[in-house]
C-alpha cells in the first residue's frame, strides 16, 4: 500500500510540472499529526504532495494528497481541497488562513479488529510562507482536522470522532 501511495504522490508532482508561470506551484509537505481525542495516544508522521493555483494575487486553491504512516496500528490516507487567502507581511513573507474539505481513509489494525473506512473531513487553520527565491518557497501550516464516524464499536469508541492537528513543513516550486 505504501508503494502505491508514494507512486501517486510522485505522479501528482510530475503531472503538475506543466503549469503556467507565476500562477501555479507544486511541492511536498512532511507532517506530524497528533490525535486530540481524550485517552488516545497515536501520533502519525506523514508525507504529502500539493498542487496550488493562484486565482488572484491574494486567493489560491490547493489540492493535497497525503499518507500518514502507521503508529500504534493506525495510519491515514487523505486528500483535500483547501483555500488560502494570502496576506503579505513583507515582500517575501505571507500568512494565510486555511479552509478546506476532503476525504480520508483510516486504516486501523487493532488486534482482533481492523477498521478500513473512508469519511469526509474538514480542515481549518493558519499557515505562513517565505519565498526563498522567485520560484522556491518554504512554509509551515497548522490545521485542525475533524473527521467523524469511523467506528461504531464501543471498544473502539475513540475512533468514533477524530480531531487531529496536522503540523506540516513544506517546500513548493512556483512556475
Amino acid at each position: 500500500m505504501k508503494r502505491v501511495i508514494l507512486s501517486i504522490l510522485v505522479a501528482l508532482t510530475g503531472v503538475c510540472t506543466f503549469a503556467q508561470k507565476g500562477q501555479v506551484a507544486t511541492g511536498v509537505n512532511v507532517s506530524y499529526t497528533p490525535c486530540l481525542e481524550k485517552g488516545v495516544s497515536f501520533n502519525n508522521f506523514g508525507l504529502s504532495a500539493k498542487f496550488q493555483y493562484g486565482f488572484t494575487k491574494s486567493f489560491r486553491g490547493e489540492l493535497l494528497v497525503g499518507y500518514d504512516f502507521k503508529d500504534k496500528g493506525i495510519s491515514f490516507f487523505h486528500t483535500s481541497g483547501n483555500f488560502h487567502y494570502l496576506v503579505g507581511i513583507s515582500e517575501r513573507f505571507k500568512v494565510y488562513p486555511v479552509v478546506g474539505a476532503g476525504y480520508g481513509i483510516l486504516f486501523a489494525d487493532l488486534g482482533k479488529i481492523s477498521v478500513h473506512k473512508g469519511k469526509f473531513l474538514i480542515n481549518a487553520g493558519l499557515g505562513s510562507e517565505y519565498d526563498i527565491t522567485d520560484h522556491l518557497s518554504i512554509g509551515i501550516e497548522l490545521k485542525y482536522q475533524y473527521i467523524t464516524d469511523f467506528s461504531s464499536q464501543k471498544k473502539y469508541q475513540y475512533l468514533k470522532e477524530l480531531s487531529r492537528l496536522p503540523i506540516s513543513l513544506g517546500v513548493a516550486y512556483k512556475f
